[in-house]
């Protein structure tokens, strides 16, 4: 039987949703039945999580890295690379990303089929943009010509349907797949958090879309006896973090912990997940935390949770303004175990069955 090649265009698989995301894909891809590639960008290697993803699935899976750092400087080398080995499916995660390949599928530099996956709702991905009108012209251009487009909500499908001029048979709701066996076996390990009052967690890149300058200022106000608000992750906004955590004197009560190999064994133990994030698609850390047992709070502007709470996730509270946060705090209670909690994340989050469903789409698209 002949392999069908699926080739996964990515920067890395480690750091952000969409990289997750891929990974988990590509971890359940059926080797035997198709010939799979990864194609990423060096720098990616440099992280020590990014290095442990690839020894996972050297074994499973044909792994290239361009001489580059950034799309601009592997693009020749990533046109070379296609053209050679003619992939009957191109699989990408990220925006910019997918507005280069159907650049050159117009221009009929490659020619294979696109199944490219949105992360973010489209038009607040537009207005956050430094170039919004530039990027809606993309939005608006491009995802029309994609063979098939995943969104991880109906929310996003309703968006996209309405925003630009898709077909409706080509764009797909797809859960994000998450692997709770594995985050749950990481999270045994465990710390040990020194409050005795509410122990608050965030997790993300330090960059503005996340929030997290909001998130500090409204712990401060939330003034909760004896709580902690833990936040993991790095990025360009670090620095103004730590700033602003120094001018508002929580230099006992918050703490940035930088990058975590291991971020699920602090969510584990804390009480409640916060979501502070300005624009999301379907957030991938959210999701981790419920399968951890852990509750989660998220501002209004979390796309797919809103989703969520509609169908009747009770771990979930969606706060449209500080009042709501200050309302929801003053009645919570939390529930501490001395091992890990029950997950409260459905079977739909599950990535066999995510899996399944793709590789449905995925073969459906070939044989059109």
């Amino acid at each position: 039987m002949n392999k069908r090649h699926i080739l996964f265009f990515m920067p890395s698989l480690s750091g952000g949703g969409a990289e997750q995301v891929t990974f988990n894909l590509i971890k359940q891809m059926n080797t035997e039945k198709y010939h799979v590639t990864a194609l990423l960008f060096r720098r990616s290697l440099e992280d020590r999580k990014e290095k442990k993803n690839i020894q996972n699935l050297s074994n499973q899976i044909n792994i290239i890295e361009l001489e580059g750092s950034r799309l601009r400087t592997v693009f020749f080398e990533f046109i070379l690379k296609i053209r050679k080995l003619k992939p009957d499916v191109i699989f990408s995660s990220l925006a910019y990303l997918n507005f280069t390949l159907v650049l050159l599928k117009k221009l009929k530099i490659i020619s294979s089929l696109l199944a490219l996956r949105e992360a973010n709702m489209p038009e607040r991905n537009i207005f956050q943009s430094s170039y919004p009108r530039i990027m809606k012209t993309l939005y608006k251009w491009s995802y029309p010509h994609v063979d098939l487009l995943i969104v991880s909500s109906s929310m996003m499908k309703k968006e996209f349907l309405s925003f630009c001029n898709i077909d409706k048979k080509n764009i797909k709701v797809m859960m994000n797949p998450v692997d709770s066996d594995y985050l749950r076996s990481k999270a045994s390990e465990g710390v040990i958090f020194q409050n005795k009052g509410l122990r608050l967690i965030a997790s993300g890149s330090l960059t503005y879309q996340k929030g997290f300058d909001r998130l500090i200022n409204w712990f401060k106000e939330l003034d909760l006896p004896q709580a902690s608000l833990t936040i993991l992750g790095d990025g360009p906004e670090r620095d103004k973090l730590r700033g602003l955590i120094k001018s508002l004197e929580l230099e006992s009560k918050v703490y940035l912990l930088g990058y975590k190999k291991n971020p699920w064994k602090w969510v584990s133990r804390s009480d409640i997940f916060i979501l502070s994030s300005r624009w999301e698609g379907m957030p991938n850390v959210a999701l981790e935390s419920l399968a951890l047992g852990v509750p989660v709070v998220s501002t209004s502007d979390s796309g797919g949770l809103v989703e969520l709470l509609r169908k009747g996730y009770k771990s979930i509270y969606i706060y449209e303004n500080f009042e709501d946060l200050k309302s929801f705090f003053s009645e919570y209670m939390p529930i501490r175990t001395r091992g890990l909690k029950q997950s409260l994340l459905g079977k739909e989050f599950d990535q066999k069955e995510i899996y399944y469903f793709f590789e449905e789409n995925i073969n459906n698209l070939l044989i059109r």
